[in-house]
């Protein structure tokens, strides 16, 4: 399909971000927008797949921030958003009040837990074991955790409901009493384990890196606190010997985090003797 791209101007919108691929920018008179714009020389099918992702994961009854047009500034392509006026994301809502992080992890749990129960669009996305399959094969790892890692991803259980790919809770974006799923490049399907080995590396097993805190603006002990409010809900039990079995049960799919983490960041952003620790915390128990 071929998609029409709106041409703007950039006299209209201010900076007020940017990384690797694109920068962000909001309209200067209108507070509702927010425009990203992919840095020039990035494919155009980039802008076309995270529109048709946006579009398809609101269509499945997931609130996230709205899609709205794609859009053109000379050679450089972008996608018109919907602005979440007067947002806060989870972490920064639990580090300016701690005191409150069991309510905010059990609003997570919430939310996650709606997320897991919907039926993905098998068309538009990709299951993330695919995808952890092909990421494990092209990055540097000792043969010895290249097959447990192996192995965790053959036992994941079979699924086709939609998974955040990154959950943790910097993406997810509260405002007016609503919450919205953001940073969804990771989106896809299959089992929730996936996903909450995500937030249980986040929380307990990389809760003293400081690139975790300056990441979530969290310490390790607000992130155990998270986690421990968070399990519960999610579960639904209280059971000491319930809540124990299953963090023995993720710990394993936390690997899968790090197997992410290594294809992004590279042995700059994650040394090897760092990657090696993260992998032999989450495999400790995995037979």
């Amino acid at each position: 399909m071929q998609y029409e791209f709106k041409s703007i101007q950039l006299d209209d919108w201010d900076l007020f971000g940017g990384g690797a691929t694109a920068e962000s920018f909001y309209h200067k008179t209108d507070s509702h927008l927010m425009l990203k714009l992919f840095n020039e020389g990035v494919d155009r099918s980039a802008s076309e797949r995270e529109f048709v992702a946006s579009r398809s994961i609101s269509d499945m009854g997931i609130c996230v921030p709205k899609a709205l047009n794609l859009v053109q500034h000379g050679a450089r392509l972008g996608i018109l958003y919907e602005r979440v006026v007067g947002k806060k994301s989870f972490s920064r809502l639990c580090a300016d009040d701690p005191a409150n992080i069991p309510t905010y992890a059990k609003m997570f749990a919430h939310e996650a837990k709606k997320l897991h129960s919907t039926e993905c669009n098998q068309n538009v996305f990709q299951p993330r074991k695919k995808i952890l399959e092909k990421f494990l094969a092209e990055i540097d790892v000792d043969d010895s955790t290249r097959a447990k890692v192996i192995q965790v991803l053959a036992s994941i259980p079979p699924a086709t409901t939609c998974l955040h790919g990154d959950l943790q809770m910097g993406n997810m974006i509260y405002a007016d009493g609503k919450c919205y799923w953001i940073d969804l490049a990771d989106f896809g399907y299959g089992s929730p384990l996936i996903d909450l080995g995500v937030l249980y590396f986040n929380c307990q097993i990389a809760n003293n890196s400081p690139k975790i805190h300056e990441l979530l603006h969290l310490t390790g002990q607000e992130l155990e606190a998270f986690w421990k409010a968070f399990l519960p809900e999610y579960l639904g039990t209280n059971s000491s010997a319930e809540l124990e079995a299953f963090e023995k049960k993720v710990r394993p799919y936390a690997a899968l985090f790090v197997v992410m983490a290594v294809h992004t960041l590279g042995k700059d952003g994650l040394p090897a003797e760092m990657t090696q620790k993260f992998f032999d915390g989450c495999l400790r128990d995995f037979k």
